[in-house]
């Protein structure tokens, strides 16, 4: 599964060198401008969160297109040729979309937490001795604290379980409209209502596990801001479990229809 992968990792890496590229030309761009504009800085940090979920689906996007193209073109068939069970050949495909959209995203996400101490101590330097502007500098010096962290890490394992899911979902949607069109006029349009209709229903089970959110909690510290799901955090790890199963169950079904429903 390991050459698998790494065959996988070459054919997209196209896509990965040019998100890198742009992380690389924003991150630059902000330590140029940090320092002597500082306004325009804090506008390349934001972009540089939102370029950060942007890269995530972009990733998650070109994977399962390949694998779309690669079921109707038959140009992945001597890949399904190879002893390697098709289990393990879906799940090498999703676990190197998985795995470069996740370190993507997650260093996007570290440089911005990294910048903002940054930003918050050239803006210590330089705003005005002033009451509205201490109280800026300190909230500021706030969102950069360990609380922040803790809470993004928290809110990284939260969106990596849903990406799990709609990757899964997604390949599983691709596999079962080539099985019941077979190339036919309207495949796309199939298989895109049927993820939509499995992530529906995912998210309704989600949310019968989830319980009442009213518990949801979101303060600020001196350390930062920390959010939680008070008397709920069962539930939330039983929501997890339950994506991870889902996820695994529909990777499986992909596996079982290149196996024995699908021309490859």
């Amino acid at each position: 599964m390991l050459k698998m992968m790494k065959y996988e990792a070459r054919k997209n890496r196209g896509i990965y060198l040019i998100m890198a590229g742009i992380l690389l030309v924003l991150e630059a761009a902000y330590l140029l401008l940090v320092h002597s504009h500082i306004s325009m800085a804090a506008v390349v940090a934001v972009i540089m969160v939102i370029a950060g979920y942007v890269t995530m689906f972009m990733v998650l996007g070109n994977g399962v297109a390949m694998f779309k193209r690669d079921l109707r073109d038959k140009t992945g068939y001597m890949v399904y040729m190879t002893p390697v069970p098709p289990s393990f050949i879906v799940l090498g495909k999703i676990l190197v979309v998985f795995i470069s959209g996740t370190v993507l995203f997650s260093a996007y996400m570290l440089l911005a937490y990294l910048d903002i101490r940054i930003f918050a101590d050239v803006y210590s330097a330089q705003a005005p001795l002033s009451a509205a502007s201490a109280y800026l500098s300190q909230i500021i010096k706030n969102l950069s604290g360990t609380d922040t962290l803790i809470s993004l890490l928290h809110l990284l394992a939260c969106i990596l379980v849903v990406v799990f899911v709609i990757l899964c979902t997604a390949y599983f949607s691709v596999a079962l409209g080539s099985t019941v069109l077979r190339g036919k006029k309207g495949e796309k349009f199939l298989s895109f209502l049927i993820c939509i209709a499995l992530l529906v229903v995912f998210m309704r089970i989600t949310s019968l596990i989830s319980g009442d959110m009213s518990g949801f909690n979101m303060d600020f510290t001196d350390a930062g801001f920390r959010f939680s799901f008070s008397g709920h955090l069962y539930r939330e790890i039983l929501s997890y479990i339950f994506g991870i199963a889902a996820g695994t169950g529909m990777l499986f079904a992909t596996s079982y229809l290149l196996e024995n429903k699908i021309d490859l």
